[in-house]
């Protein structure tokens, strides 16, 4: 059987990536803005210059699965600030305005936190820039973040979520990053999966959303090979 085939995410995908994500993660605030605002976030992993993105595709170029990760999550959460802000803004806008229930929602759980990260813009542009450091950058080693990571029902069992996180890790060791992150669902396989990657559970919690979720994380060693493979 020919091995899957592991690339970067292109724009030509993300239709596809888009429709996957949201058949088999439905929940949270960006899924249920719309396909069209889903399309627009997973874009910026493509932008960004901090976003890592690769998808799994089978011989006939079906999609298998995908993962969308930044290599540092604070420049990255920076620069898709500065360089998409107005374009995810009035999509998320609205996504709201047509879920008046969503909307209420959304002000009541995350209305302050986004008007505060919204309101300090300028000094996150700065900070974010390529090459750019502030005070607070100097102080905090950069964590690579995994945002999503979706696997089709017929990829599983084939390693194909194995294969997108070696590529994550490969990712972030190529960028000089050892600390990693990850949330899941508290319930379901993923946590034990994450565990047999060596992944370590650190903290447990309710997200706004009142879901139990897991916070994993990892650290790669300075001196151990990328485990995952770059594209050409």
């Amino acid at each position: 059987m020919t091995e899957p085939d592991c690339r970067p995410l292109r724009r030509s995908d993300i239709h596809a990536t888009a429709r996957l994500h949201r058949q088999h993660l439905g929940q949270g605030l960006f899924l249920n803005l719309g396909p069209r605002f889903v399309r627009r976030w997973h874009r910026t992993f493509i932008d960004n210059p901090y976003g890592c993105a690769h998808v799994v595709t089978d011989h006939d170029g079906e999609l298998l699965g995908f993962i969308l990760a930044a290599t540092d999550q604070r420049r990255y959460v920076g620069a898709t600030l500065g360089s998409d802000k107005w374009s995810l803004m009035a999509l998320g806008a609205l996504g709201l305005a047509v879920r008046p229930r969503l909307a209420f929602h959304f002000v009541r759980t995350r209305g302050r936190a986004y008007a505060r990260r919204l309101l300090g813009l300028g000094r996150r542009q700065r900070a974010a820039a390529p090459g750019g450091t502030s005070a607070d950058d100097a102080s905090q080693a950069p964590v690579a973040v995994v945002h999503a990571i979706v696997t089709s029902e017929q990829a599983r069992g084939r390693g194909v979520g194995r294969r997108l996180l070696a590529q994550f890790e490969t990712c972030a060791a190529e960028a000089g990053v050892t600390r990693l992150e990850l949330v899941t669902d508290a319930d379901g396989d993923a946590p034990e999966f994450y565990r047999r990657l060596g992944w370590v559970q650190t903290e447990e919690r309710l997200n706004r959303d009142g879901r139990r979720v897991l916070l994993f994380t990892k650290t790669l060693s300075d001196d151990a090979p990328p485990q995952g493979r770059t594209a050409s």
